[in-house]
């Protein structure tokens, strides 16, 4: 079930943007086709908040296309791919069509747009989720928070660096939030607890927020077998030039 959204987001992709068959060339070439681009969303919590409202016993996942106009508002959303039953689904896309994204900016000016977003649901959704847009990056539009994959004390680490926040754009200052977390062999940190911050109580939220979606694994793809004790810093550093 994990790999589902991995082997099936390829051939989406291809049948989304252009025919994958063997017909013959145009006369005239076409124009080169715009990337199909996965949606920023004005509040990073939101789809997060929607997943975790529906409950599944197995991993499932949801792979979307909509529209995105210029005022951020979501337009024919449909699914093409969907593992959730039928009527789960409805209110799915009923919930996701109330979201907010980021518009796409032509010339500096907001056009309407496609865009794709997965959705993950299920006991995994957290740790598929990460690895999804860590390994997607490239394909995120204007993302505010960062994904990256790095290898850290022998293991695989999916980390989000979470964006500086918007409430501390009027007075910018420079922060940072060491935290101390229990990883037991799911990968996700558990226990997060701060254990220094600077300055006190500034950033803990959003880095605590940040943590919560890593995800370690073993470099062979081994399971972990020991619950470990850890822990990691975060640094906020005010934007020069915005997001």
């Amino acid at each position: 079930m994990r790999s589902a959204l991995k082997s099936c987001l390829p051939p989406v992709l291809c049948g989304l943007l252009m025919a994958c068959g063997s017909a013959p060339p145009p006369a005239t070439a076409p124009k080169p086709a715009v990337p199909l681009m996965i949606a920023s969303p004005e509040n990073e919590s939101a789809p997060a908040s929607l997943e975790a409202r529906v409950t599944q016993a197995a991993n499932s996942q949801v792979l979307l296309r909509f529209s995105v106009e210029t005022d951020g508002q979501v337009k024919d959303v449909r699914a093409t791919l969907d593992m959730l039953p039928p009527d789960t689904s409805a209110a799915v896309l009923a919930a996701f069509a109330s979201l907010r994204f980021r518009p796409f900016l032509q010339d500096g000016k907001p056009r309407s747009h496609e865009f794709i977003y997965p959705l993950f649901f299920g006991p995994d959704a957290v740790s598929e989720r990460t690895r999804f847009f860590c390994r997607h990056q490239k394909d995120l539009y204007r993302p505010r928070s960062r994904c990256e994959i790095v290898t850290l004390d022998g293991l695989r680490l999916y980390r989000v660096t979470p964006p500086y926040p918007e409430s501390m754009l009027s007075a910018p200052v420079p922060g940072a939030v060491t935290l101390g977390f229990d990883l037991d062999p799911s990968g996700v940190p558990s226990n997060v607890k701060v254990l220094k911050s600077t300055p006190p109580g500034v950033f803990d939220t959003a880095a605590v927020v940040a943590l919560q979606q890593w995800y370690f694994e073993t470099l062979d793809g081994s399971a972990m077998t020991a619950t470990r004790h850890a822990s990691a810093t975060i640094n906020f550093t005010p934007p020069s030039g915005g997001y």
